[in-house]
């Protein structure tokens, strides 16, 4: 075959398509690397997210792992009474960077409000700007409300919260 312009690149691009079928994309489609896990835990008062007693119904007691945990027990409350504890507890953020915290009653929990103490701030949302009570910086804190609205079904259940460094609204 003679050599010409033509034969050379079309020699040129079967060898690219060549070596790229055969050498692939060089796209990476997955890694799997070992890592050691250390896990511990801390009690209420002392782990990322602190939270500390703030009312004599709210007690201490010991969780799955022997470290304190705080318990709110509202035994014996008035019937057909609206009764609040004001504060119940407070939330530190001790994560070394801001959080976005949210509170919320759990689905088995009726008859009962949680909101921030001294705030009309929404604390069952993550918060929408850098002012809200919720939106907390590292060491910063805020007190929680317990409301039972006994007029009405009351039960209770766990109340989760959630710190979030990816809800955080920075300044």
């Amino acid at each position: 075959m003679k050599m010409n312009r033509r034969n050379v690149l079309i020699g040129i691009g079967t060898a690219a398509v060549g070596s790229g079928a055969a050498l692939g994309s060089g796209a990476l489609t997955q890694v799997e690397a070992s890592r050691s896990l250390s896990i511990t835990t801390q009690g209420d008062g002392s782990a990322f997210l602190e939270l500390n007693g703030q009312s004599s119904f709210v007690t201490t007691t010991s969780g799955a792992n022997g470290e304190d945990i705080i318990q709110i027990d509202l035994g014996k409350l008035n019937d057909q009474a609206v009764t609040t504890l004001s504060p119940a507890f407070q939330i530190v953020n001790s994560f070394g960077e801001g959080v976005g915290v949210t509170v919320n009653a759990g689905s088995g929990v009726s008859g009962v409000t949680l909101s921030a103490n001294g705030s009309t701030d929404d604390i069952t949302t993550v918060p929408q700007n850098n002012g809200d009570v919720n939106n907390l910086a590292d060491t910063e804190s805020f007190q929680v409300d317990v409301e039972v609205d006994s007029t009405g079904t009351v039960s209770g259940g766990d109340i989760t919260i959630v710190a979030d460094t990816g809800a955080f609204v920075a300044p």
